[in-house]
């Protein structure tokens, strides 16, 4: 939860010092600005804030997950993604265009005459179609890393 306003390195310094002293995977749970008597979010300063926190924890190599902790406003405290009605607010539309435009991998590719394609992509989870002739296999993958993968039509 961000109560003020944070500077880029500080966050990421943050990061890697948990990441040093814990060697763990880092997942950024209860994300969200909160309004506290000394600091008040406005719109503006709360979607800046969204994509900055967001960037920097894409950034970080041991970051595997974000997690919005108020996803809809529902006792006015203005701390969600989306208003009661569901309407997407600046925060929101931030956060919803880093993770379905900006951060997202749509990829059509046609393999070489060896049969093989690649691709940069995100981590993540992947869905795929492989197509020859009326052969059609459909899958999922998990990218963690820079890897090659085999998938074979059957």
């Amino acid at each position: 939860r961000y109560k003020w306003d944070c500077p880029p390195e500080e966050m990421y310094a943050r990061l890697c010092e948990m990441d040093q002293t814990l060697q763990l995977p880092i997942s950024a749970t209860e994300f969200e600005m909160a309004d506290t008597p000394r600091f008040q979010w406005t719109e503006k300063t709360r979607a800046e804030m969204t994509e900055r926190v967001m960037t920097v924890y894409f950034s970080h190599p041991s970051v595997i997950s974000i997690l919005a902790w108020t996803v809809i406003d529902r006792d006015k405290n203005q701390k969600g993604l989306a208003n009661p009605d569901g309407k997407l607010k600046p925060n929101g539309k931030v956060w919803h265009y880093l993770t379905k435009q900006r951060w997202h991998t749509d990829e059509t590719k046609t393999t070489d005459t060896t049969g093989a394609v690649s691709f940069r992509g995100f981590k993540g989870d992947y869905r795929y179609t492989i197509e020859h002739g009326d052969n059609r296999t459909e899958g999922t993958f998990k990218l963690n890393q820079s890897q090659k993968m085999t998938l074979t039509l059957q």
